[in-house]
């Protein structure tokens, strides 16, 4: 894959000490782009004084969530989003997901999320949705709406269960994708271990539908779900709302869970190299918390050339480049190889002759690229 460097954040717009420690830290990666995972836009005032050290439950009123004026919401949006990452805004490398916080203000004159959404228009389908996809090198991102206010109702019109408008879009543009990894965005985790915070309307069948890992905010701390619960699925589920707000303790069953104990702000660094995807959950002040290496199918080079035909009885290769890869060789003089035609694509470790005395035992043989033709319907 493309090599390329990218963060998520979560819940950081607050406008804080905490806040701009978090955005020096990703700054300091000089990562291509930034997504989020919600909460961009919670306030100023009152400060908030935590610490990476303290960790109590937020039971702050913020003001932004609130606000019937269109210019006073402005103005929280360019102090907490634009006055942190204003340069990934203005290069258009910023993509935000919608969070509670986000549309809190619903039915005053700032007009919720549709006020929020026409910050980005160019994502969000024309500021007509409130969910969107992009493609950045190889790996596909699916922005998806949770649709909870924090009082608990749902905003989101196109529903948010797995059965809805919007989950028929998510599930078509996971299988129309063709990004080498796929990786599915939102707000409220499915899953957590804060209570109060799992939202299970939220559990659809990411998996099934082509997703590779699934990102959450909203808990204000680090968690990964090693597994879907109760499930033999591997997909993992990253909770990382850890960008600036108040932090929260983990106060329910942590099972087959991975937490950071106690919570500390941070970013998720995410680094694709070769066929891997390796996320990195990393402090502030440069401790890895946590760290996963999703990786692509080694064959998908391979078998992406393969054409769709129903009831094949043959498959050939039509003059294939073969490579001798890493033999072990018998002798010293100079060895080469004489192949003309493989009649199947199944080639287990052959002993070949070279053309002179020396011999090569047991290569490994690699098929690159051939033509292929079908014999059958």
């Amino acid at each position: 894959m493309t090599d390329m460097t990218f963060a998520v954040i979560s819940d950081y717009g607050v406008g804080n000490e905490n806040e701009l420690a978090v955005s020096n830290l990703v700054k300091s990666w000089n990562p291509e782009f930034i997504v989020t995972a919600g909460d961009n836009v919670y306030g100023v005032s009152p400060a908030i004084t935590a610490d990476s050290t303290i960790v109590f439950s937020d039971t702050t009123t913020y003001t932004a969530d609130y606000l019937n004026s269109l210019e006073s919401a402005n103005q929280v949006f360019n102090n907490v989003v634009v006055g942190y990452y204003g340069d990934y805004l203005t290069s258009n490398s910023f993509y935000p997901t919608i969070g509670n916080h986000d549309v809190d203000f619903d039915g005053t004159a700032v007009g919720g999320p549709k006020w929020f959404r026409s910050k980005f228009p160019h994502l969000f389908q024309n500021n007509t949705k409130n969910y969107y996809t992009f493609q950045r090198g190889d790996v596909g991102f699916f922005i998806v709406s949770s649709g909870y206010r924090t009082n608990g109702t749902v905003f989101e019109p196109d529903g948010n269960n797995s059965v809805s408008v919007q989950a028929n879009w998510l599930r078509a543009q996971l299988a129309a994708s063709k990004a080498r990894v796929k990786v599915v965005v939102f707000h409220h985790p499915p899953f957590s271990s804060t209570s109060g915070y799992s939202f299970i309307n939220l559990n659809w069948d990411f998996y099934g539908w082509g997703a590779d890992v699934v990102i959450n905010g909203h808990a204000h701390n680090y968690q990964r779900w090693l597994d879907k619960p109760s499930s033999t699925t591997p997909l993992p589920y990253i909770v990382a709302g850890i960008g600036g707000a108040n932090l929260y303790n983990f106060n329910q069953s942590t099972t087959g869970s991975v937490v950071d104990n106690p919570p500390r702000f941070g970013a998720l660094r995410c680094t694709v190299h070769g066929h891997e995807l390796k996320i990195e959950a990393i402090a502030v002040g440069g401790a890895i918390i946590d760290s996963i290496v999703i990786c692509t199918a080694m064959n998908e080079d391979l078998h992406d050339q393969f054409p769709d035909f129903p009831d094949v009885a043959s498959v050939s290769l039509t003059s294939p480049t073969v490579y001798v890869v890493n033999p072990v060789v018998v002798a010293s003089s100079e060895v080469s190889v004489a192949i003309t035609v493989f009649s199947a694509i199944a080639i287990t470790a052959p002993e070949v002759e070279a053309t002179s005395f020396p011999t090569l035992v047991s290569p490994t043989i690699s098929v690159v690229a051939p033509t292929v033709t079908a014999t059958g319907s």
